[in-house]
């Protein structure tokens, strides 16, 4: 199965399947999508270049006191229930844009909000988990259910509401839904970010909640058609545009691809 992640872009799902496609395999994908780059975890045995947090269990006994104090917190302040892509078009935007914006990229548009979460794209995507303050969506949680196995796709909160940790709230819902109620293998928290510089908030938090962030290879494949693009000249050009525009998210995730081919 392949999940477009970006526009031109396909990432292998569940990310959690460590694969190693064949060359035709490879080629019949880029024919059928059209995309400039594939990647996917490889089950191949190399020096890691990612991490992927995944969580098997989970005991809230056990579990981080930080986390379990703001969980408390969060289930005290907000009323959590699954919702609807609808709901997540009509009322994420604000979490989504104050969550792009913390994380230092500057993709937080209407626009780009709209053309991630459209009926389209989101074939894969089919579950949607919200924290709300009365009537207003404070924050929320796309994933994919693979009926025993949960991908958690994209985590998205307001800044005002922080302060009362409607992340953790989630994700202890999320926990202890799939992994204790409905016994599911495991909990996916996709990979460390490809872009040079990641937020180490985002690493400290899934680590708090616990998932274990474990080493592995991930691959990126360049469409043979577009092979100029992992030419010294592009990377040059790369750079002097982040210089331009640092917080451009694109431009981001292509120069930590070019090191990776």
């Amino acid at each position: 199965m392949l999940f477009r992640s970006e526009q031109y872009s396909m990432i292998a799902v569940p990310v959690f399947r460590f694969i190693n496609p064949s060359a035709q395999a490879l080629g019949e994908a880029f024919s059928k999508t059209g995309s400039v780059l594939l990647s996917y975890a490889s089950s191949i045995h190399a020096k890691p270049n990612a991490v992927w947090y995944v969580c098997r269990q989970y005991d809230p006994k056990l579990a981080n006191p930080s986390f379990v104090k703001s969980a408390k917190r969060g289930n005290k302040h907000f009323t959590l229930r699954f919702i609807s892509l609808e709901e997540v078009c009509e009322q994420g935007f604000a979490a989504y844009a104050d969550t792009r914006s913390r994380v230092g990229l500057g993709d937080g548009t209407q626009a780009a909000f709209l053309n991630r979460y459209n009926a389209q794209r989101m074939t894969d995507v089919n579950l949607f988990l919200g924290a709300y303050s009365e009537n207003t969506l404070v924050a929320f949680v796309s994933m994919i259910d693979f009926g025993d196995a949960l991908e958690v796709e994209g985590h998205f909160s307001m800044n005002e509401h922080l302060k009362n940790c409607p992340n953790d709230a989630l994700v202890d819902f999320l926990l202890n839904h799939y992994l204790n109620d409905n016994k599911y293998g495991l909990v996916s928290y996709g990979f460390s970010s490809i872009q040079l510089v990641e937020g180490e908030g985002l690493n400290v938090f899934k680590i708090k909640c616990g998932f274990e962030a474990v080493p592995i290879v991930r691959v990126f494949k360049l469409n043979p058609k577009y092979r100029l693009i992992g030419s010294t000249v592009s990377r040059h050009l790369v750079q002097l545009m982040l210089r331009l525009m640092p917080t451009n998210r694109v431009l981001k995730k292509i120069q930590g691809v070019l090191i990776q081919l």
